[in-house]
């Protein structure tokens, strides 16, 4: 099969950044390029579609050393890149978004702080740690390791459910001027200034019809943290059909309070929609069988550079009137990264020259 077309965007794509060496570059080149003509994670699927010379186990053989190539780390590989992009981002606030997904195949979660653009979100930094609550020590090393990638000039609000509104998360966001809107559970305790009784959320008087807004409250009576302001109202949700988590949201944030804060928060979602890309509606990642954890932080990497890739691809379809081409429906139907991923295949398969557009617009 003739992948060349989809290997110059690809080398034009990563080889702006300057980051890797023209042999790295080839091999970056050629892994991505499988992973997107095959759609899945299994070194077979994988090494039917390589486009290198040879047999099938040799094939495979030549992804996992790929894998763990000692260059194929997030420092090297994507940092350098994703701030690279970050400087076409002409927007004056950027929400970023922190959540948790269990990969069942690999039995482990992996923790992403992720930029939401367009509905959708693109994978900022990330970690695998055990099932299970993430510690607080790992949530704030991905943080720190984002501030450096994020710049100080534009106003950054953080997003996070109930794992990721520790009093100690909110108090690192603070010193470092980023606002946030984090999640609380019904059994955290606050406390009205001036009052100085503490008393859980779940007190609170919300009924379907009636919202509550407090400002200026502390939260937590073990750390106290306080000055930020509390919106809490009537917002069932559901993990399954029949079982129930919970009935009201409450949401400990920075910013002043108005009816927009309900409106904001509803960006957090644009994370789900990323894990869902990378799980049962793309890639499929908890298939993949792989074991090593080198190789499972070096396949994600991969996966993120691609669908940053995919995804500015079918914005720039959008910004030049061709979505009608893979989505004809009036209002946008398909998530940008199966626009784009959708229309690169597409072009692939037809033959046609120079599958890619000349201009990322971000």
């Amino acid at each position: 099969m003739d992948y060349d077309e989809i290997e110059k965007g690809l080398q034009g794509f990563l080889g702006a950044s300057r980051v890797f060496t023209p042999s790295q570059l080839k091999r970056m080149v050629q892994g991505c390029s499988s992973l997107i003509v095959a759609g899945k994670c299994q070194f077979r699927a994988l090494a039917r579609v390589l486009h290198r010379d040879g047999r099938q186990d040799s094939r495979v053989q030549w992804l996992r050393r790929l894998l763990d190539a000692p260059f194929l780390q997030s420092e090297y590989s994507y940092d350098p890149i994703i701030k690279w992009l970050l400087q076409s981002n002409t927007e004056a606030v950027w929400h970023v978004a922190m959540d948790r997904t269990h990969v069942e195949g690999w039995k482990q979660d992996v923790v992403m702080l992720s930029l939401n653009f367009r509905k959708r979100s693109l994978p900022l930094v990330w970690c695998r740690t055990p099932p299970g609550r993430a510690p607080t020590a790992t949530i704030l090393h991905l943080l720190k390791r984002a501030s450096g990638l994020l710049p100080t000039s534009v106003q950054i609000i953080f997003h996070g459910d109930c794992e990721f509104g520790h009093a100690q998360i909110m108090e690192w966001l603070r010193q470092h001027r980023w606002d946030f809107i984090a999640a609380q559970s019904g059994q955290t305790h606050f406390c009205v200034s001036g009052q100085g009784q503490f008393q859980a959320l779940s007190t609170l008087p919300i009924t379907r019809r009636h919202a509550c807004q407090l400002a200026q409250v502390q939260i937590s009576s073990q750390h106290q943290f306080g000055d930020v302001n509390l919106v809490a109202f009537y917002q069932p949700h559901h993990r399954s059909p029949t079982q129930r988590s919970r009935e009201i949201q409450y949401l400990a944030t920075s910013l002043p309070l108005s009816h927009a804060i309900r409106r904001l928060g509803k960006r957090r979602w644009g994370v789900e929609c990323l894990f869902q890309d990378w799980k049962s509606e793309g890639w499929d990642i908890e298939a993949s069988n792989i074991t090593d954890p080198r190789r499972m932080d070096s396949i994600l990497i991969l996966l993120s550079l691609i669908y940053v890739w995919l995804t500015l691809i079918g914005r720039s379809l959008c910004k030049n009137s061709q979505r009608y081409l893979v989505d004809a429906q009036p209002k946008r139907h398909l998530s940008l990264f199966h626009i784009g991923c959708d229309w690169l295949i597409y072009q692939w398969r037809c033959g046609l020259v120079n599958p890619h557009p000349s201009i990322l617009y971000f």
